[in-house]
């Protein structure tokens, strides 16, 4: 688990006396440990996103210290640095070309007065840093109780009020799919810069993210960004989001079914992120828990093509597919179909006359288009 450094930044630069000098670009980095150090050439300890601290007491090494050390930090891909001035390191020791470096890198530089007891910042920061870790996982747990309905839901709810939830609409499910599979800690810094009010947690199948207090509107561009993001770190991976239904504690199982659709529509289209709430008329029929009932219905109003072994089935339900998107026009089926008009005259004959579908009643293009729906429906959920 990590924090936001800007969070760490915000809620201590007052009690220790902070300035940022540089790279503040980077304040939405994540922070998951920190350490003191005055040389890094012994990095193995570095697994990235660390906050360094240094007093600079081994500045006599090499003129150019400052600059290689930072750039050593830069390379290690720590989060930022703070430098404990006054004694060995001064705010004039951060020149323009160190300045440059870490804003041209998005690296903070932090200082810090020397008379600041460096382990009293430590352990402030070893604590927030647990008890944000124990805070999601209690918080994530509660959640995994609510969506999948355990017998300890009432008592889960308990705990997320306790934790300042609110039982409002304010709640939405994502599923997210990883082929292959990555680093779960990584998936969840990235997530947390650009979706900070956000859990990660998995399922046996895939990953799931629990947004609260972002609106759906808001919500699918800053999945977008996520989405580039993880395809910057992650190129030989495949990234996919469906996004669920917002809703309040009652509705979560209902917003993760949802989820799920969407992650099914997102493959069937071949895209990236998916909305529910863009599944317009297939949305009811996700309603609809009897499949058999759906079946049917569309076997029973397109009968004339589907019971029938015609070698032009396909070519036909085409054309009747499109006679009913492009109300009736021969011109706009031709073009959709790359066909003569004769050809889609003929056929339109044919579906008329010899298939005996009534195309000049509204009510039964209706019937019609409703199950195309339903087929497309059902060859996405299998």
């Amino acid at each position: 688990m990590a924090l936001l450094l800007k969070t760490i930044y915000q809620e201590t630069k007052e009690k220790y006396k902070l300035k940022l000098l540089c790279g503040k670009q980077g304040l939405n980095r994540m922070m998951n440990w920190v350490y003191i150090t005055e040389d890094i050439a012994n990095s193995s300890f570095v697994q990235g996103g660390e906050l360094i601290i240094t007093t600079g007491i081994r500045c006599t090494q090499s003129k150019n210290w400052l600059y290689e050390f930072i750039q050593s930090l830069i390379e290690l891909k720590t989060c930022g640095v703070i430098l404990n001035i006054g004694t060995y390191v001064f705010p004039e020791d951060v020149t323009a070309d160190i300045q440059k470096l870490c804003d041209d890198n998005n690296f903070p530089v932090f200082t810090m007065p020397w008379e600041i007891m460096l382990h009293n910042v430590t352990r402030d920061y070893y604590n927030r840093i647990f008890k944000e870790s124990q805070t999601e996982i209690t918080l994530t747990s509660a959640f995994f109780n609510l969506i999948f309905q355990s017998k300890e839901a009432s008592y889960s709810q308990a705990i997320l009020e306790e934790y300042g939830h609110q039982d409002i609409k304010q709640y939405i499910i994502c599923q997210l799919t990883a082929t292959p599979e990555v680093s779960s800690d990584r998936l969840s810094h990235i997530l947390k810069v650009f979706i900070p009010n956000s859990f990660l947690c998995h399922t046996k199948d895939a990953s799931l993210i629990i947004t609260y207090k972002t609106a759906s509107d808001i919500l699918s561009p800053a999945m977008q960004k996520f989405l580039s993001q993880l395809a910057l770190y992650f190129p030989d991976s495949q990234f996919t989001v469906g996004i669920g239904s917002q809703t309040d504690f009652s509705g979560l199982p209902a917003s993760y079914f949802h989820a799920k659709a969407a992650v099914q529509m997102a493959f069937y289209h071949k895209t990236s992120l998916f909305s529910y709430e863009d599944m317009g008329f297939l949305k009811i029929l996700l309603s609809c828990n009897e499949q058999k009932i759906l079946e049917n219905y569309a076997n029973q109003k397109l009968n004339g093509l589907l019971q029938q072994n015609h070698k032009q089935k396909q070519e036909y339900l085409d054309t009747l597919y499109q006679y009913l998107i492009c109300d009736g026009s021969v011109k706009r089926i031709a073009d959709a179909l790359f066909c003569h008009r004769n050809t889609i005259n003929y056929r339109i004959r044919i579906l008329k006359e010899d298939m005996g579908f009534n195309l000049d009643d509204s009510y039964s293009k209706f019937e019609l288009m409703v199950a195309f729906q339903i087929k497309e429906y059902l060859q996405i959920i299998h």
